[in-house]
């Protein structure tokens, strides 16, 4: 899923869900491929304005 702001994120799989797919793209810890293997919840652009809000306001 991506939001308004460019965020990627992704959400949990029920529980009792099987996959039918099988490909090595899932081994993959980086990208997207992060995300679908469960690494990552979100990818966030470097300038999301709420980080830089963030950022600039612990200064």
């Amino acid at each position: 899923l991506r939001n308004f702001e460019g965020v990627i994120t992704t959400y949990e799989e029920p529980t009792d869900y099987i996959s039918t797919c099988h490909c090595d793209d899932f081994e993959k810890q980086i990208g997207v491929s992060a995300l679908l293997s469960g690494q990552k919840v979100t990818i966030e652009p470097d300038d999301l304005e709420r980080n830089v809000r963030k950022r600039n306001k612990s200064k």
